[in-house]
C-alpha cells in the first residue's frame, strides 16, 4: 500500500506487504519521502512525515515514524530497534 502523496526516488526495492503512508485515520501529517537506493523488506511500515536517506535498509515487519539517516540499516532487535551505519560495498 503506498498512499497518494508518497515519495519514492530512484532505484529503491520495496518487497511485499509494504505500507506507505500517513499515521492513522484523519490525521493528515504528512506522508513518507524514500530516498534513492532504498530496501524496504516484507511488511514494512513507514508511517507519517518522515525521510529515509539514501542508501537505507528497513529490515522486515519493521515500523518506522521517525526519520532516518543515510547509510542506515533498521531491524528489530529483541524488541527494540537497531540503527547502525550502513557499509557501502
Amino acid at each position: 500500500m503506498i498512499g497518494a502523496g508518497v515519495t519514492v526516488e530512484e532505484n529503491c526495492i520495496i518487497y511485499h506487504q509494504v505500507t506507505l503512508g500517513i499515521k492513522g485515520i484523519g490525521k493528515q501529517d504528512g506522508f513518507p519521502c524514500i530516498r534513492r537506493s532504498t530496501i524496504l523488506g516484507a511488511g514494512a511500515k513507514v508511517l507519517g512525515k518522515v525521510t529515509i536517506g539514501t542508501n537505507c535498509v528497513i529490515g522486515a515487519n519493521v515500523v518506522v515514524t521517525f526519520d532516518v539517516p543515510d547509510n542506515s540499516v533498521i531491524k528489530f532487535s529483541k524488541q527494540s530497534f537497531e540503527i547502525k551505519e550502513r557499509k557501502i560495498l
